[in-house]
Parts: C-alpha cells; structure tokens; sequence
C-alpha cells in the first residue's frame, strides 16, 4: 500500500498539472489530506461514486501520462547513478594522496550539487 501511494504522489509531483482541477482536487484530498471519499464528497458537494471515478481517472491518467513520458523512471536512473558516481569518488578520494585529485572531487561533488 505504501509503495502504491509512493508511487502515485510521486507521479502527481511529476504530472499533476495534466490532470483536470475535479482530479486534481479529489487527489489532493484523499492522498495528501487523508480525506475518506464520504468527507471528499461532503467538501466538493458531490456523490461518493463521482468521487471514486474522479479518483480513479486522476490514478489512471498520471500512470498513462508516465507510460507515455516516463518522467519517474528517469529521475530514479539518474538519481541511481548519482549516488553510484558519490560512491566512486568517496573510494577514489580515500586512496587518493594527490590533494589536486581531492580539490577536483570536491569541485565535482558541489556541480551535483548545485544541480538538486
């Protein structure tokens, strides 16, 4: 379950914006507000199945959106590779003696960084 709602907030971070307001809103309550769909429906003053199908399109078209975009799968890759190249560089600065190499690994490490 919690890989689920992962998942699909990750994709709301990354997609949320495609998604029409209805869908927005009904997303916004039950995974970031905790809302039940009766509290849903009371708030927007509509029937809890229209809350259900709001829900479940908004689900459906943020996995279609990254189907198609892929946004979530490259932003995991690349931060698995960043992590990999801070691994190297920490084994290369430990056996390293040349301050030169240590100064260029620190430089490198703040380019990263600057990046997040």
């Amino acid at each position: 379950m919690k890989d689920r709602f992962f998942e699909l907030t990750m994709l709301f971070d990354y997609y949320g914006a495609l998604l029409s307001e209805k869908q927005k809103e009904t997303f916004r309550l039950y995974y970031f507000y905790d809302c039940s769909l009766n509290e849903i429906a009371e708030t927007l003053k509509i029937s809890k199945q229209a809350v259900s199908i709001n829900l479940k399109r908004a689900e459906d078209n943020l996995r279609s959106f990254d189907g198609a975009l892929k946004l979530l799968k490259q932003d995991q890759d690349e931060s698995d590779i960043k992590k990999d190249i801070f691994s190297k560089l920490e084994k290369i600065r430990l056996i390293s003696k040349d301050n030169r190499i240590i100064e260029l690994i620190d430089e490198i490490e703040t380019l990263f960084e600057k990046k997040r």
